[in-house]
């Protein structure tokens, strides 16, 4: 009971805004005429039959291996025919899902309220349009920190410090990947929210499993823990292993809708390291079950897709020095900036002033890099938390960099900004946390003593 009152209001919060997701459905008429989406329903509806889909190419012919997202135009077409807004019900209804799914997976891997609750709400604000920048609430913070940090018993050093990490909060939670057009209103976008789905629920019924049967040792408590609780080891009762056959299967379901699920056992793999950093004696064994699933993917493909590139693979696939740019700007935004701000210092110490928002937040960055590196060093449960949530972002963006980018709909990005708005509440929490504890009052000095003190005895 004491359980369900605790997590009852984080959870209560996340329903609301999946509900505000999928009440906000896109219902204009129009949403049909794109040609992708025009060429499936027709195909669909000139087959004929829903289960060929699993032993063959998906209804564009363009030689990708999606039974699961045909199934979805199948079930589409057959419960609204060509009536646009039951299509983008679905795709709002699948995003909703992914929402909750983001806080299934963080209550299991963090089991704290807030660490599950607000990475899930950002998100989820990522799908709506709202007339309010979250970008501005980084720029806010920054302006109370250095204006806090210039007052009489605050350290100017830990507010330069603040300040970086509300720089960077302000461009990770300012909607840098707006889903609204190309989730919800472009219905092809399912393809992403389907594999995101199910991705997130292989990695939370991994994580279900590690919970229920592995060994937990609170090794380095903090001052805060009650004394019952430090150095004991510690592990929730229940039969874990069937979470286990749950993820694998969740993981082929993934691998049916969308080709950037190659990258979820590397994603399990970096559960499982957050796991073990957060003092679970995780069973590695069950990593070769995850890895397995990619050969197993590549015989399906081979057995049901031509082995030649589609003109459509041939137009969408490129390669040279712009994918690595891609790459790097993914995980150390101000990477193209540098060659530029580098530059500008040949003119002089001054004219880097017209490149002064590139200059800060490449020092924000750099910054924020040595403090992860040192918190994870030591273990620390915010360091692990945020720098985790990075790590995996980076490597479920990672295949897509070597395909050329949609601007307009941003689906590439969908899966990988889950973690993303987990990296954003982390920055917000580390801000926090240095607020109230690294950055105390300073405490004025008393009057020095007289050497020798009146009524002491003479020295020598």
């Amino acid at each position: 009971m004491l359980r369900v009152k605790r997590w009852a209001p984080a959870f209560g919060l996340v329903l609301l805004f999946a509900i505000w997701i999928v009440a906000s459905f896109d219902r204009g008429p129009g949403l049909l005429n794109d040609s992708d989406t025009r060429v499936m329903i027709t195909r669909i509806e000139q087959r004929g039959n829903p289960l060929s889909w699993w032993t063959g190419d998906w209804p564009l012919e363009n030689h990708f291996y999606r039974p699961v997202v045909a199934s979805l135009f199948e079930l589409d077409r057959a419960l609204w025919g060509w009536n646009a807004s039951g299509y983008a019900f679905t795709n709002a209804l699948l995003c909703a899902l992914c929402v909750l799914a983001l806080f299934w997976l963080l209550r299991e891997l963090f089991d704290a309220p807030l660490w599950a609750a607000g990475p899930a709400c950002l998100w989820a604000v990522w799908h709506l349009s709202l007339p309010v920048d979250l970008s501005l609430f980084g720029w806010v913070f920054v302006g109370l920190v250095v204006l806090v940090g210039i007052l009489p018993g605050r350290s100017w050093k830990s507010g330069l410090g603040l300040a970086g990490i509300g720089l960077i909060l302000a461009v990770e939670a300012g909607a840098q990947f707006p889903f609204r057009g190309g989730m919800i209103g472009w219905i092809p976008g399912r393809t992403a929210s389907a594999m995101a789905l199910f991705c997130l629920l292989s990695l939370a019924s991994y994580a279900r499993y590690e919970r229920l049967s592995a060994v937990r040792v609170l090794a380095t408590p903090s001052p805060q823990d009650p004394p019952a609780t430090r150095n004991t080891v510690v592990s929730e009762k229940g039969l874990g292993w069937p979470w286990a056959v749950v993820s694998v299967a969740f993981a082929w379901l993934a691998f049916s809708s969308y080709e950037q699920a190659i990258m979820l056992p590397a994603c399990l793999l970096g559960a499982a390291v957050v796991l073990s950093l957060s003092g679970y004696r995780v069973r590695w064994g069950w990593q070769a079950a995850f890895w397995s699933l990619l050969p197993a993917y590549w015989l399906v493909r081979k057995a049901f897709l031509p082995e030649t590139s589609s003109a459509y693979q041939r137009q969408q696939f490129r390669n040279g020095p712009d994918v690595w740019f891609t790459i790097g700007d993914y995980g150390f935004p101000p990477l193209r900036s540098i060659p530029s701000v580098a530059s500008t210092f040949e003119y002089g110490p001054f004219a880097v002033l017209p490149r002064w928002l590139d200059f800060l937040l490449l020092a924000a960055w750099v910054a924020l890099g040595v403090a992860l590196l040192v918190g994870l060093r030591r273990r620390q449960g915010t360091t692990i938390k945020a720098a985790g949530a990075w790590a995996l972002s980076l490597v479920a963006f990672l295949p897509m960099a070597w395909l050329k980018a949609f601007p307009a709909y941003n689906h590439y990005h969908y899966w990988p900004s889950a973690f993303r708005a987990v990296f954003a509440i982390g920055l917000l929490v580390m801000a926090w946390e240095r607020l109230t504890i690294a950055w105390p009052r300073r405490v004025p000095e008393g009057p020095r003593r007289l050497s020798p003190a009146p009524g002491s005895l003479p020295r020598p």
